[in-house]
């Protein structure tokens, strides 16, 4: 809303920060952690290989960072991702197993803070059909090679 030159809106709860005096002077954020929470699905407008699914830029998710370190959690299936931003800002060795200390530490600190917001949890579908998301998979996979 700074950044914007919005007024902040009225009757909602707001666990945020501005940032805009990061950017303009530098300096630290003054929380700990920062927490995002995402409980929506967002289809992919084109195949980018580093995504887990190519039918989707994003699936159900709550991260949350401190430090170094940004713990994923993948609200649909559950799975946990944590990395350490210090030598992997690209993310991509998923350090889960080799840190549990970090992992359960963090996984605890984010599921707290979304309880205390009452974050929205996506459910899961009674009626997903994994045959007719694995064929249009592989269709949208074909589509892209051809490209």
């Amino acid at each position: 809303c700074a950044a914007a030159g919005v007024p902040l809106p009225e009757g909602k709860l707001l666990d945020g920060e501005n940032l805009v005096p990061l950017w303009t002077r530098g300096g630290a954020p003054e929380r700990e952690a920062l927490y995002w929470h995402f409980p929506a699905y967002l289809q992919s407008y084109q195949v980018i290989h580093e995504q887990r699914d190519p039918l989707f830029r994003t699936r159900p998710v709550s991260v949350i960072r401190r430090g170094d370190f940004k713990l994923h959690e993948n609200l649909e299936d559950g799975t946990i991702e944590l990395y350490d931003l210090s030598s992997d800002i690209r993310e991509r060795s998923n350090l889960v197993d080799s840190h549990p200390a970090e992992r359960e530490a963090l996984l605890s600190e984010l599921q707290t803070w979304r309880r205390t917001i009452n974050a929205p949890i996506p459910v899961k579908s009674s009626t997903f059909d994994k045959a007719a998301h694995d064929r249009a998979t592989e269709k949208r996979m074909k589509r892209s090679q051809r490209r």
